[in-house]
């Protein structure tokens, strides 16, 4: 995730999978390693790439009410989101049967202020 405005002091990060995909009944999200970090920062200890500032909870819920799959999670964050920072994480999610080309381009990631309004959307590869 590029943060491409400040949002704080709490904030949300929002992902959006596409049709198919599923978080299951229970958030699973999780800070990368540090070799994670170095691979995708490139910069070892002084990595590009942030974890997470300070996640409390994670919610999911229905992109498209009121369907059963839970294809949105919104991880809760007690500290502000920085512009021009690069964060990355890992979120658990239940891959769909089959494989649709067009399922690339619906995933979505947001970030959200304390008021759950959107500040920026981001749409493509997850």
């Amino acid at each position: 995730l590029a943060v491409g405005a400040d949002v704080g002091p709490t904030a949300f990060v929002q992902v959006e999978a596409p049709e198919g995909f599923d978080f299951g009944g229970e958030c699973a999200y999780a800070a990368l390693d540090e070799e994670s970090l170095y691979r995708y920062g490139g910069g070892g200890m002084h990595a590009e790439v942030e974890r997470l500032p300070r996640p409390t909870g994670c919610t999911l819920s229905a992109r498209t009410p009121p369907s059963p799959v839970l294809n949105r999670a919104r991880i809760s964050l007690a500290r502000p989101l920085v512009n021009g920072t690069r964060i990355g994480f890992n979120l658990r999610v239940k891959n769909p049967g089959s494989f649709v080309l067009k399922h690339q381009a619906q995933w979505a990631v947001e970030t959200l202020g304390a008021d759950g309004e959107v500040v920026e959307r981001s749409r493509g590869l997850a």
